[in-house]
């Protein structure tokens, strides 16, 4: 029973170890096309980004940044003067009205610095992404070119020849359980016909 059971396992193995080789060939056609359709994307991504890299990749837009950069170095002197000015009256009361003017002013050069450098910022990061964008669906575009190559040509040899090996793996092991299993058998050494059994234990 248990060389048999051995028989059974091994035949079951070698059944599944067919079954992955044959789903591999089955699946050629749909990972081939999936392949495909990823390539298509990724062109199509590496065309949006184009389009939004050209948007920000223009004089006029590096005009933007020029004059940001302008416009934050013009509210910083601003804020320098703003806080020499408050700071002559810093040892004032707090609700004296010549401090609370120059703090005023202060507060709001200190807003206008802000938010020059916040739209500069953004203007740069802006197109630092697009640019960023831009290679990364580059890069995205080439390996799904490199996918579908591989595809093309039937399944991966790589996985094809793991399939294989599994399957002649698992031959061999039946091979081997169904020898272990006849050797159980009792064999005469030549050919004849058994006419009487009379034999005691440790007779030949």
């Amino acid at each position: 029973q248990q060389y048999q059971a051995n028989l059974t396992a091994t035949q079951l193995e070698v059944e599944n170890a067919q079954q992955a080789l044959d789903d591999l060939n089955k699946n050629a056609d749909i990972t081939s096309a999936n392949a495909y359709l990823a390539l298509e994307n990724a062109k199509q991504a590496v065309i949006q980004a184009e389009i939004a890299w050209n948007l920000v990749d223009t004089a006029d837009y590096q005009k933007l940044i020029d004059d940001a950069e302008i416009k934050v170095s013009d509210t910083k002197t601003a804020l320098d003067d703003a806080q020499k000015e408050f700071d002559k009256y810093a040892n004032l009361a707090v609700d004296n009205p010549t401090r609370k003017t120059a703090e005023t002013a202060l507060n709001t050069a200190q807003d206008n610095y802000d938010t020059a450098v916040h739209e500069h910022d953004q203007l740069v990061i802006d197109k630092n992404k697009a640019e960023a964008s831009l290679q990364m669906a580059r890069a995205s575009e080439s390996q799904a070119q490199t996918n579908y190559d591989a595809t093309r040509q039937g399944p991966d040899p790589d996985q094809l020849k793991l399939a294989q090996m599994n399957l002649d793996t698992s031959k061999a092991h039946q091979t081997s359980a169904q020898a272990a299993l006849d050797s159980l058998d009792l064999k005469a050494p030549f050919n004849g016909t058994v006419v009487d059994v009379n034999v005691s234990n440790g007779e030949l």
